[in-house]
């Protein structure tokens, strides 16, 4: 390796470590957003290959480790977690009945590190849902960009990403701004229009990819937001307002192209080869239904239809426990929808949660469901639901006293400064002060936001303690 290459490897790890420990949603912001750029950066160090994310995922991996051991974070099992263990262990199964060499490492690495890896961070890293903002808005304006660069060369590949990886990217993109819509549309702020822009430029792009597979993904993917929201109608205002945009874009669409995206010819070359890949791993999973050819199958073949290869190479077993994990997180999702305020942050993650997943299952019937970018943002969102799901909302007046609770620790913070807080004191009463003594109870017994770790409470009993000695000592 160069030596330059290393030193820049060396400093951007430490960058990222620091910025990881001090502020995660920005760390989670860089996985998620740059997911799009699918890239393989392994220079040719070995078999697998990654992209810039992926690099910016492992990376995460130690950091997360080391607030697990130090009680920053506490991990709890999650909906995925049996469904997973039981399709990974399929996977190991077919291994065994025949070993596709260094490329059935590379599968069974994919595996590991979109179903338990990638799930939990994004489960936990964040202290709380709005924490993942940064990353939705961030894949927004990355898809924003994409879509724009593919508006001005009218090329289906951009930055050497082809037009299926585009496509999956720019549908997860449209599912998030969705979303986001729904959750600002009634709020006194900007953000809808903004989205609006954002939304026509990502589906400008999606539709001149003329990836059906990725017009396919967006739409199954929206119709689940909808669904969770039972907002069909405000959707359909949305779409009557980016239907000109997309007349627009079809419109840059060359004749030749149209027809190559609405023909359908079981005789066209790719098409043709479809079929052909389709038979192949029919024929392997006859080798044993029940476990199949072996996993790496699909790294050998083009794997364009999950059914048919999760069958080639893990067999029956493999197939079932695949669309389990599926069932398991949508299930999930359903008990969850009516526990959440539809305003809430949290219930937006587990529409996007939904929505991407959904997209991703969808696409990968009539195209490669183990891409490397949209895959990674479908399980990313996974984990964002599954934070969610473990989101308790506090009570109203559970939330008066939380700020009760806030407002103590302000004005210790002031005390402590030797700023002269002595106006504000008479302000905070006995009562209000057992009140922020009961909010810190809420804490310590699991009550509070969600991922608050019990060191952060300990910090702020002591701050309490410290606090109420003063208190008293002033005659409040």
């Amino acid at each position: 390796m160069d030596i330059a290459v290393l030193i820049v490897a060396i400093v951007y790890s430490a960058g990222f470590w620091a910025v990881c420990w001090k502020h995660p949603s920005v760390a989670l912001a860089l996985i998620f957003a740059t997911a799009p750029f699918q890239n393989d950066l392994s220079a040719g160090l070995g078999s697998v290959k990654f992209s810039f994310a992926e690099i910016n995922l492992v990376l995460a991996l130690p950091m997360f480790v080391v607030m697990l051991v130090t009680n920053r974070r506490r991990l709890q099992t999650w909906p995925l977690l049996w469904t997973s263990l039981a399709y990974a262990g399929a996977c190991i199964a077919s291994g065994l009945v025949k070993w596709h060499g260094s490329v059935a490492i590379s599968a069974f690495i994919q595996v590991v590190l979109f179903l338990f890896i990638i799930v939990p961070i994004f489960a936990l890293l964040g202290r709380r849902p709005e924490d993942m903002k940064p990353a939705l808005w961030g894949l927004l304006g990355v898809g924003a960009f994409l879509g724009t660069m593919m508006v001005a060369t009218r090329s289906q590949t951009i930055l050497e990403i082809n037009k299926n990886g585009l496509g999956g990217s720019y549908a997860c993109a449209l599912i998030v701004g969705v979303e986001l819509w729904f959750h600002y549309r009634e709020k006194p702020t900007r953000h809808k229009n903004i989205l609006l822009v954002l939304m026509g430029l990502v589906s400008m792009g999606l539709l001149l990819t003329l990836s059906r597979g990725g017009w396919i993904a967006a739409t199954g993917g929206i119709f689940v937001v909808a669904a969770l929201r039972r907002q069909f109608v405000l959707l359909g205002r949305a779409v009557v307002v980016l239907v000109p945009l997309l007349a627009i874009a079809w419109g840059l669409v060359p004749q030749e192209s149209r027809d190559y995206a609405t023909n359908f010819n079981s005789e066209r070359g790719n098409i043709k080869q479809r079929y052909l890949n389709r038979d192949a791993a029919m024929k392997a999973w006859q080798t044993n239904i029940w476990f199949g050819d072996g996993i790496g199958l699909r790294k050998e073949l083009d794997a364009t239809n999950f059914v048919v290869f999760a069958l080639g190479e893990t067999g029956i077993v493999g197939l079932v426990t695949f669309l389990g994990m599926f069932v398991a997180f949508f299930l999930s999702l359903w008990h969850a929808r009516s526990k959440l305020p539809r305003n809430d942050f949290a219930f937006s993650l587990l529409c996007i949660g939904g929505g991407l997943m959904m997209s991703r299952l969808l696409q990968g019937m009539v195209d490669h469901y183990w891409a490397r970018g949209p895959t990674m943002m479908s399980w990313a969102a996974a984990g964002m639901a599954t934070g969610a799901l473990w989101y308790k909302p506090l009570a109203a007046t559970d939330q008066l006293q939380r700020a009760r609770a806030l407002l103590s620790l302000h004005l210790l913070e002031s005390l402590r400064r030797g700023r002269d807080a002595t106006p504000s004191l008479p302000q905070l009463t006995r009562a209000e002060l057992e009140a922020a003594q009961n909010a810190l109870a809420l804490v310590k017994n699991g009550k509070q936001v969600s991922n608050h770790s019990a060191r952060e409470a300990r910090g702020e009993n002591d701050a309490l303690a410290e606090l109420a000695q003063r208190l008293r000592a002033n005659g409040h």
